[in-house]
This record gives C-alpha cells, structure tokens and sequence, in this order.
C-alpha cells in the first residue's frame, strides 16, 4: 500500500510492523498536507493495482483526547452487526416482544380520553438504540483510549490506516512502542505526521520533508 502527495513528491510505502513518520519542517506546509488530509485532497493512498477510497480504509486524528469509540459510525455498524446475528437467532423471541409491546401500547392508549394513534414498526436495532448498547470507552490513559479506538474501529469499521498528527507529543516512547506491537498484532498501520524530528524508535522509517521542500528518508 502507498500514501502519496504529488504535490511535494511524498510517497509513503505502507508496509507491515513498520511505522511511517513524515516530520515537515515548514509549518505552513504542515498546515496544508493536515489540512488536505483531512478534506481528503491530492492525498491518494492506493494498492498496486487500484486506487482506494481513503475514508474507508483510512482515518485521520488530530487531537488523540477527543477520541470517542461509540461515534456515529461505529454505533451503526455495531448496530448492524447485532442486528444480523439477532436476526439469526431470536426470530420467535422478537416477534413475541413485538407483539407484548404492542399489546401494552393499546392497553395503555385507551386509559386516556384521547383520538391516539401509533406507528410501531421495531427491529432489533430500534432496541440497540432503546437501551443506549454502546461501546464501552471507560480508559485509565490516553495510551488505552488510543489503542481502544483504533482496534473498534479496526474491528467493526475495517479501517486498517490510522494516521495521527504529532502523537509523539503525548506519548513517552515506551508508550509509542507499546501502542506499535499491538497494532502490528492487529495488521494495523500507523503513520505519524510530526512537526519536529524527534528520537527514530525501533519500527520507525522517517520521511522528512525539509525547510527546502526536499524529501530526505531515514529508518
């Protein structure tokens, strides 16, 4: 798998239990390649043979704190998920609870003097979102919240690139290293994109895109 931007000449190779760091040392520059990443322009990431749509494989996070493993897309994929295996299993069960619930509506409509009418028209998911089923995001560090979200949605999301702004800022190394082996664990890449050069870890390749728009790599 390749990142590529053109506009700089940066071509990233993804491979795996390897750890791609892009450090821009001009802060402009580093404003436009987050910014175009995050309105997904003249990035392209791609396998040999096709091109792949970014916000499907890829997910882009710029403060690690605001992390939330129950975000709208992952409920509805968790939703679904549940909803297909429910269907699988508990179709009498389902349709015994649809037909009490109904049954106490009517019965409880008709102790007001009131024209009252309802639409009833439940599934499985209807109750997910009834009794609030979430992903539960209780974490002791920032280390775990990290690693929380990025093996949900791994796991029910399929996003399998995860590119992070300036995360060595928040993790000690021995933090980073830990978060590197359980992505490796995962099939998970990384890709860290720092505005200073910092110390090259064990599992890190470097591209570093200079004052002068040259791209120097390192591992």
């Amino acid at each position: 798998m390749r990142l590529v931007y053109s506009l700089y000449n940066l071509d990233i190779q993804i491979e795996e239990n390897m750890i791609n760091i892009l450090i821009v040392e001009n802060p402009e520059i580093f404003s436009v390649l987050i910014q175009d990443m995050i309105s997904e322009e003249n990035w392209v990431l791609s396998e040999p043979d096709k091109i792949l749509t970014f916000d499907k494989i890829a997910s882009v996070i710029i403060n690690p704190f605001l992390l939330d493993c129950n975000e709208r897309k992952v409920i509805q994929k968790l939703y679904q998920e549940i909803d297909n295996s429910a269907n699988d299993w508990f179709v009498q069960e389902m349709a015994e609870l649809q037909g009490q619930i109904v049954s106490m509506i009517s019965q409880a409509i008709e102790t007001v003097p009131y024209d009252v009418t309802f639409d009833f028209e439940q599934n499985f998911q209807g109750l997910l979102k009834l009794y609030n089923v979430h992903i539960d995001n209780e974490c002791d560090s920032l280390l775990e919240k990290i690693s929380n979200y990025i093996k949900t949605l791994h796991r029910i999301c399929h996003i399998s690139v995860f590119i992070f702004v300036n995360l060595k800022t928040y993790l000690s190394e021995n933090e980073l290293k830990e978060l590197y082996i359980s992505c490796f664990y995962e099939k998970i890449h990384l890709i860290l994109f720092e505005n200073q050069q910092k110390k090259c870890l064990e599992y890190e390749k470097m591209y570093i895109l200079d004052k002068e728009y040259c791209i120097i790599e390192s591992d």
